[in-house]
């Protein structure tokens, strides 16, 4: 199987009867709510996922299998609700169709909270946070600081759909933006010389300096924006919402998302 694709391991095998039993247990999940009734009748929590995130939902080549935090904790999720989970391929450019389309029920990959996805979705409380990065060629002398980016004749390469593309088409004043849409397509550009700069957050950075020493990551100023990274469900499920919340709070408070974040080398993202 294409794990890319598809994905989808069992957590428990329970009858419904035994599902219902427990989601009792836990008053969030309001058996009034469709969504849950759903879950629960197939057995299964479908969550949109971007499997070309380091760190957070990663499809890893070497293995065949999908590793990160929000993998982890989407199991701890469908755990709760005693289904299996099973992982469905999506992007930040069709997270939100794919929500209001009904392909899933939650999409589990540090979503940026924006003003611009809050009006085709809902999201849950924060869980973590990213400042913003620049990844330029090591040897780029023209960039060598955050400020040398939007400067004329510099190309600077966002990929559609995320939370950089909004803002750089805002913020930029003089480089041009080059918007692209696929996987591994900033990197291509950025090697080929046809780029000057990607924007990428703080997972994503880490891997690319890992694996490419060629590449070099320029932090954004402190008074930059620090993104907020959610789950999104879609619009009007108060109930699934109040779920979701209850499920963030515990993973939090319980040292669960803390313990998570170290396995995933994601400590300076946590937030309160």
């Amino acid at each position: 199987m294409n794990m890319a694709l598809a994905y989808s391991k069992p957590l428990c095998t329970l009858f419904l009867s035994s599902a219902l039993g427990l989601a009792a247990t836990l008053p969030a999940f309001s058996m009034a709510d469709n969504r849950q009734n759903d879950i629960l009748s197939r057995h299964e929590l479908r969550t949109c996922i971007w499997p070309q995130y380091y760190s957070i939902s990663y499809s890893n080549p070497k293995t065949g299998e999908l590793e990160g935090i929000d993998i982890d904790l989407a199991h701890e999720l469908a755990s709760r609700l005693g289904v299996k989970v099973q992982f469905v391929p999506s992007s930040h450019a069709e997270f939100a169709s794919d929500l209001s389309e009904d392909r899933c029920d939650i999409a589990m990959f540090g979503i940026a909270i924006t003003p611009a996805r809050q009006q085709r979705v809902d999201f849950s409380q924060p869980y973590l946070a990213s400042a913003m990065y620049a990844a330029v060629r090591s040897r780029n002398s023209r960039i060598s600081a955050w400020q040398d980016m939007d400067q004329p004749g510099n190309l600077v390469i966002v990929q559609q759909g995320t939370y950089f593309e909004n803002l750089m088409k805002q913020q930029l004043q003089q480089a041009k933006l080059v918007i692209v849409s696929q996987p591994q397509e900033r990197e291509a550009w950025l090697k080929a010389g046809r780029g000057d700069a990607f924007l990428t957050d703080f997972p994503y950075g880490k891997q690319l300096i890992r694996e490419n020493d060629w590449i070099s990551l320029l932090r954004a100023p402190d008074d930059s924006p620090r993104f907020q990274y959610a789950y999104a469900i879609a619009k009007d499920q108060p109930n699934w919402l109040a779920a979701i919340n209850q499920f963030v709070s515990d993973m939090k408070s319980s040292g669960k998302l803390k313990q998570l974040a170290e396995k995933h080398g994601l400590e300076p993202m946590l937030i309160p």
